[in-house]
């Protein structure tokens, strides 16, 4: 799965895999190694991979989230800028409106 992702992630931003390979400091060859399956790389690129394309870490190697999740997960990485002050009070009114929305369709038990 990891293999086909990530082909599927670099096709789509447009990039070859000479590129893809220059600006993650490795050979041509070892992304081609990496797209045809015969080899992965270690966590820390896969993660360097999945900021690079927007994604996440479960998504690349195949746990792929709803949009839905993968949304949520990219704005709590955007809300690290904001102060935890603030960060503690966006959470808390989005937690009250989910559980708004839960009791409101009898899913709150």
């Amino acid at each position: 799965m990891f293999a086909h992702r990530l082909r599927q992630l670099r096709l789509e931003r447009g990039l070859t895999q000479a590129a893809l390979a220059k600006h993650l400091d490795v050979s041509q060859g070892t992304v081609g190694n990496w797209e045809g399956g015969k080899r992965e790389p270690d966590f820390a690129t896969v993660a360097r991979l999945a900021a690079l394309f927007g994604t996440t870490v479960d998504d690349l190697i195949g746990n792929s989230p709803t949009k839905a999740e993968t949304k949520l997960i990219l704005l709590a990485r955007k809300a690290e800028h904001i102060p935890e002050q603030e960060r503690e009070k966006i959470l808390q009114v989005f937690e009250d409106t989910i559980d708004i929305y839960l009791k409101a369709k009898g899913l709150d038990k």
